[in-house]
This record gives structure tokens, sequence and C-alpha cells, in this order.
């Protein structure tokens, strides 16, 4: 029988950190950071001769303080559940605060008597039938969602 050749313990680790780094090189390398997109989209009807909107205007659609378009059509608007993350970001552009405070906003709003929420729907694609069956509608979606006879608008600062 042979006699067992004495391990080399340094050597063992050197080829072992080196493939540990040959994998991370290869793993890394081939990784392309997929470019994220805006976290929504600002949606009309089609009809909607606007092609962008001021930030002013969209919260006060939505806060139910600014009830017809300017060119006459009643406005319609449309919200996502409070706990959608589409709906986090739209709250913190448009409003710059949270849904939480938005939803305390309805609240008192129903309570005195001053008026009611958008109705709300549970995803893009409800928010999407919404605003195509709706004239003065505006909504918002994820900014990945196809936007199937939807128009997009800009929001202006």
């Amino acid at each position: 029988m042979h006699a067992r050749q004495p391990r080399r313990l340094g050597q063992s680790r050197i080829t072992r950190w080196s493939a540990l780094a040959a994998f991370g090189l290869l793993l890394f390398s081939e990784h392309r950071p997929v470019q994220a997109g805006p976290s929504y989209r600002l949606v009309v009807n089609r009809g909607n001769p606007l092609a962008s909107v001021s930030r002013r205007d969209v919260s006060a659609m939505f806060l139910g303080k600014m009830t017809t378009w300017r060119f006459g059509t009643k406005v319609a608007p449309v919200d996502q559940s409070a706990t959608s993350g589409v709906r986090g970001a739209f709250t913190r552009e448009v409003y710059g605060t949270g849904v939480d405070a938005v939803v305390n906003y309805w609240r008192d709003a129903i309570t005195s008597g001053r008026g009611m929420p958008p109705p709300v729907k549970n995803n893009d694609e409800q928010v999407a039938e919404f605003v195509r069956n709706n004239s003065g509608a505006i909504g918002y979606v994820s900014g990945q969602n196809p936007l199937r006879d939807l128009k997009a608008v800009a929001l202006e600062p």
C-alpha cells in the first residue's frame, strides 16, 4: 500500500479561496442590474386632451377639492388599496406624506360630512378598467404596467 501523503494545509486554503473568488467574480460579472422604472404612472382616459397635470391639481382631485377638469368633464379619481406599494409611492410624491395621513383626512371628511373618498380598487387591472370606462377618470398604476387603452400623463411640479 502506498503511504498517504501529508496534506499541505496552506495550499488547500489558497485553492479553496481562489475557487471562491473566481466563483464570486463570475457571479457578479454576469449580474446586470435592472434599471428601475418609475414606481407608478398617472393615467387618464384616452379621451382626455391633457398631456400633463400639476401636482397641486392632482392632489386637489384626489382630495375632492377639484371636481371638474379644465375642459369641463367631471373628475373621477380612483385610488388603490391603502396597503399597496403603488399607492404609497403615489401618496409620497403627490402629497409629500404617508398613506395614513390621507386615510385620516378622509375619515375626518366622512365624519364631518365634507365628502367621500375616491373609490378604491385592489390592483392595476381594476384601476385600468375604471379609467377606461370613465371619461373623467384619473388614477395610477405600477410603472411596469402596460398601458392598454390608457393614456399616461406627466405630473408637473
